[in-house]
This record gives structure tokens, C-alpha cells and sequence, in this order.
């Protein structure tokens, strides 16, 4: 399967346009009464990473084939790096939160 090196750019532009807007969406003015309140923050910044997830597995399903030193390679794998990162860091902090009581 070849891939154009112009798809990989775009979709890493998506990925990070994804990321901006989940950032941006935790600046909202939170909305609702009581324990809802602010929900809009949250569900706007989980929706934007779960659209930025899928564009970083495509990203690394796409410059697989690539050539190993190639370096929009590592470009591309930077976004599942990430991904990885950030769902390592909440399970921790939601297991310590438990462990912790």
C-alpha cells in the first residue's frame, strides 16, 4: 500500500487541529446546575481526543511502511506517543484517586 507523504502532512494537521480544539474546549463557560456543571468542558475535550485517537492510529497504520530512518516517520508516530502518554497518565491518576480513597 503506498501512501503520498501529502495524506500523512493532512492528517497530521487534522490531528493537530483535534488537539487545539480539545484545549480549547476546557476554556468554555462551564454550563448546568450542580453536579453537571461544566460537563460541557469535559464532553467536548473527550470528544475532541477521541477524534484526534483515531487520526493518530491511522497515522500509524499509514507510515508504517515507510523507510525506518525516514523522519515523517517518527513525525507520524509522534501522535500515538502522545495518545499513549496521556491515557497512561489519567489511569494512573484515577487509580491513585481509588487507591487513595
Amino acid at each position: 500500500m503506498k501512501v503520498s507523504r501529502t495524506t500523512i502532512w493532512i492528517l497530521l494537521a487534522m490531528w493537530m487541529l483535534c488537539m487545539l480544539f480539545a484545549g480549547l474546549s476546557l476554556s468554555e463557560t462551564p454550563i448546568g446546575d450542580g453536579f453537571t456543571r461544566g460537563q460541557n468542558r469535559m464532553s467536548g475535550f473527550l470528544s475532541w481526543q477521541l477524534v484526534g485517537g483515531m487520526l493518530a492510529l491511522m497515522l500509524w497504520v499509514l507510515v508504517r511502511p515507510l523507510p525506518k530512518g525516514d523522519r515523517l516517520r517518527w513525525v507520524g508516530l509522534a501522535p500515538i506517543w502522545l495518545a499513549v502518554a496521556l491515557l497512561i497518565v489519567v489511569v494512573s491518576r484515577i487509580g491513585y484517586a481509588l487507591l487513595t480513597g
